[in-house]
């Protein structure tokens, strides 16, 4: 299987760190859950399993992938 490098800098992570605190303070649960979703999909770019999907599915309706 394809994979991609995907590189997350340092601005993104201080980015996400902030947004995790501000969602926190209003709910940690969905902080928790918000930050696994997106540690989740930047792993997938990895394997390619989120990026397949998009594609067949841009095709299938017509429109262009932001992929």
């Amino acid at each position: 299987m394809v994979g991609y490098k995907v590189e997350v800098t340092e601005k993104a992570q201080e980015e996400t760190r902030e947004a995790v605190r501000w969602i926190a303070q209003r709910s940690p649960e969905k902080a928790a859950l918000w930050h696994f979703e997106l540690t989740r999909k930047l792993t997938a770019w990895k394997t390619l399993r989120l990026v397949v999907p998009l594609r067949q599915k841009a095709k299938l309706t017509g429109k262009k992938s932001v992929i």
